[in-house]
């Protein structure tokens, strides 16, 4: 009774995803992609329809669901997407499974339209896409973080933490707070508390990928981070529900006085109508440090390269292939920057248009902010490590766990996610 239970309750799951799958015809490309993008991609899918004739359907996904939507997907081999945004970390895990289709044969048939290799700005960003000698997506772009901080009240900007931590207890206010932090689950609070726990000297992995996150440099790091809300009160008391737009909005609204944010914020906070408030009164840095015995300043700051891959499960290879180095070279990522979330594009024509240029002089800083980008370790476990380390940074939040246990959790269960990883 047990087994036919088990059995009837698979079929319908089978069928709900069957309802839920995006419908691929012959000849018709499907890609995925979050809102944030969706509006480059749409724009890019109907300019290459027009040239090519072929139809390409644009599907938005949330972007707290993107990584359970795709990688369902990816998983029920419907082939209901023929193109995803991936962003690198997940390719490891993604390719190893099978469900990723290796780009290397499309790309040695001279039949097909190529990727104009010279074009590319970081050819290194390409080898984030490489699992076991085998390429398996072309980046978009490569995003990290800034310091923006208010230039009306703050004449000279932190380059260490504990300057950083000093001038948010000075400028917090009943009208404002210092600073904020990405406080939510299931994702972004990891993307920001890393900082904070490489900044400290933290290193996730050992050589043979065994954690060391409950390092005594990585629990002062989770303590700082938590220190910001729980003890020293100059973040919003909402943080834990903070992700992007609410630091975006924070910013905006006059509501703190400098915010780790990613550098595609940058527009929206130089937009008039969009931050009448703060838009002629902020200018960027780079993410704080630790200052060494030499008096120099050690960065570290996390990075992110997002990317379009190929499903195995295509129906439409030839086709999605052609769509894929269209949407990523300069013919399709000339809609990004000025449309979408992702604006530091992998393609040197579109970066050095004069017009531009012009709309983005946040491009020129972040070759500086480059230099201190680090990317997730590439392993089969790193969406389980992210995930980890959202939780017990979360939980040392609320105040459920001391920052040491929370990192000696984290360091159990990521060794456990190794393991059966096979790393080691």
């Amino acid at each position: 009774m047990k087994k036919s239970l088990i059995y009837i309750l698979l079929l319908v799951g089978i069928f709900l995803l069957a309802l839920t799958a995006p419908i691929c015809a012959e000849g018709q490309i499907v890609v995925s992609v979050w809102v944030t993008d969706a509006e480059a991609v749409k724009m890019a899918a109907q300019a290459y329809e027009e040239e090519t004739g072929k139809k390409v359907v644009v599907e938005e996904i949330a972007r707290e669901i993107l990584e359970e939507k795709e990688k369902t997907e990816l998983i029920s081999k419907m082939g209901g997407y023929d193109i995803l945004l991936v962003p690198s970390e997940w390719i490891a895990e993604l390719a190893e499974g099978g469900l990723l289709e290796p780009l290397d044969s499309y790309m040695a048939n001279s039949d097909l339209r190529q990727p104009d290799q010279g074009d590319w700005v970081s050819p290194g960003s390409i080898t984030a896409y490489n699992y076991k000698d085998m390429l398996y997506g072309f980046p978009i772009s490569m995003d990290t973080l800034f310091l923006f901080y208010r230039t009306d009240l703050i004449q000279k900007p932190p380059e260490t933490w504990d300057e950083f931590l000093q001038i948010a207890q000075e400028l917090t206010t009943d009208q404002r707070f210092g600073t904020t932090i990405f406080g939510k689950l299931p994702q972004s609070i990891a993307w920001d508390f890393i900082n904070y726990f490489w900044g400290f000297g933290g290193n996730l992995l050992d050589e043979n990928f065994h954690p060391t996150v409950n390092s005594p440099e990585g629990v002062v790091g989770l303590t700082f981070f938590t220190d910001l809300l729980n003890k020293y009160q100059v973040v919003p008391p909402g943080v834990p529900t903070y992700e992007y737009p609410e630091v975006l909005v924070a910013f905006q609204q006059d509501k703190a006085a400098m915010v780790l944010q990613w550098n595609a914020a940058y527009s929206d906070f130089a937009d008039q109508e969009k931050s009448p408030l703060i838009y002629d009164k902020f200018d960027v840095t780079v993410v704080p440090g630790m200052k060494q015995a030499d008096g120099t300043i050690s960065r570290r700051t996390i990075g992110h390269v997002w990317g379009f891959s190929m499903n195995a499960s295509s129906k439409n290879k030839n086709d999605a292939y052609e769509f894929l180095v269209y949407l990523t070279g300069k013919e399709g990522s000339k809609y990004f920057p000025d449309n979408a979330a992702s604006k530091n594009v992998n393609s040197k024509a579109v970066l050095s248009d004069p017009e531009m240029v012009k709309n983005h002089p946040e491009f020129a800083f972040l070759n500086e902010s480059l230099q201190y980008m680090e990317l997730w370790p590439t392993t089969l476990a790193t969406s389980g490590l992210i995930l980890t380390l959202a939780e017990e940074a979360s939980a040392a939040l609320a105040q459920t766990k001391t920052p040491q246990e929370a990192m000696d959790d984290a360091n159990a269960s990521i060794d456990e996610l190794m393991k059966e990883a096979g790393q080691y």
